[in-house]
């Protein structure tokens, strides 16, 4: 186990290299997360000596993190992008409001951000929106929450919202080595997403539609980037065009996907930083579909009676939907352990949440004080 880079980074890459140096071989590194991902290639000079993994520049970085620079990487590349406007200031807010169409949406312009030797998420959209991005359906939507933004002084975009629910969504993973070689996935789409509205992929198709692969591939190579790397489009429902969401430089979630559908991505990635032989391709005949079983179980109770645009899901749809072959997420009939952790953090967090919902009812009917020491100190003698 490492330190905790949230609580030192310095400990943190201390360990790290000290693990690194315990080992018989150099290391292969994989990371899962943005914070890892920005203090490793911050660090590149020290750790590069002691660990295998794909380095990226600062500029290819700062493409993949922070959506300003992603999306002028992407124009120059003549790769669509939604019309963006990039709000910091109120003069940058009222341009958002003369230019954009509606419906738009309101999303943080970086998900981390690295101040000096300290890396951390976001510390302002998530308290001045609650979620992970918001709809604005009029010019009067758009205002108030241009005016939250400025006083939480969150850096945001606000995107023109490409037309289609989730499965418009499609993404695929990749690998590129040094040599500018890459491998990717068969295009993935979205079957449902949870919450449904603004969320995280919880039933994942992979279907040809070899646009996806071809614009991937553009944009690694436009930003120079190396390593493994999971892009996300959304296709337009009336014109079919592919416009560019994001690019995270590292595996994500959906990273199990590839393997089973005959493209080892984590494989290659190991096999070619650690000089060994390239395995073979083999994309399967018959399209194994990827579940988080979890999500997508609260994703049916919740919106078995329509989601945010009124499409409905019944049972007999749901479980065809789920039919083998199938990959989970978490669970999986070899090592179910994952799972079961998983459901455990899951139902832990609902709880709270229910919790908090159930006392905030209580304190504003007044059945439940809302400063319990205070209603204390007025009944002691």
């Amino acid at each position: 186990m490492l330190p905790s880079m949230r609580q030192s980074v310095t400990s943190y890459l201390d360990a790290l290299v000290c693990r690194a140096r315990e080992l018989p071989h150099k290391p292969v590194l994989f990371i899962s997360s943005d914070e890892h991902c920005m203090i490793v290639n911050s660090n590149a000079e020290r750790l590069q000596e002691h660990l295998a993994y794909s380095y990226l520049s600062q500029r290819t970085l700062r493409q993949c993190i922070d959506k300003h620079a992603m999306f002028e990487a992407a124009a120059e590349a003549t790769i669509p992008v939604p019309a963006t406007v990039f709000v910091s200031s109120q003069a940058t807010a009222d341009e958002a409001l003369e230019t954009m169409a509606y419906p738009c949406v309101v999303k943080p312009a970086s998900w981390v951000q690295l101040d000096a030797d300290e890396c951390s998420r976001n510390p302002d959209f998530m308290p001045a929106f609650g979620q992970k991005a918001v709809r604005a359906a009029s010019e009067g939507d758009l205002h108030r929450l241009l005016d939250k933004a400025l006083l939480f002084r969150a850096s945001i975009v606000v995107q023109q919202e490409i037309v289609g629910d989730c499965r418009h969504i499609w993404g695929v993973s990749l690998y590129r080595n040094e040599a500018g070689d890459t491998w990717t996935s068969p295009a993935l789409q979205k079957t449902r997403q949870y919450p449904s509205d603004f969320g995280t992929g919880c039933c994942i198709t992979p279907l040809p539609e070899p646009r996806i692969a071809m614009l991937a591939q553009e944009l690694a190579k436009a930003t120079d980037f190396r390593g493994i790397a999971e892009v996300e489009f959304k296709q337009h429902s009336e014109s079919g065009d592919f416009y560019l969401m994001e690019i995270n430089p590292r595996p994500g979630t959906w990273i199990t996907v590839a393997p089973v559908n005959g493209v080892n991505t984590p494989f290659i990635a190991y096999c070619d930083l650690a000089g060994l032989p390239i395995p073979a391709i083999h994309v399967s005949d018959r399209p194994v579909i990827w579940v988080d079983s979890w999500y997508d179980a609260l994703y049916f109770f919740r919106y078995r009676n329509g989601d945010h645009t009124g499409k409905r899901l019944s049972w007999a749809q749901w479980r065809k939907s789920l039919q083998p072959p199938r990959e989970g997420a978490y669970f999986t009939n070899d090592d179910p352990l994952p799972g079961i952790h998983r459901g455990w953090d899951l139902g832990c967090a609902l709880g709270a949440a229910g919790w908090r919902r159930i006392k905030s009812a209580l304190t504003r009917s007044g059945r439940c004080p809302a400063d319990p020491s205070a209603s204390q100190s007025q009944h002691s003698p």
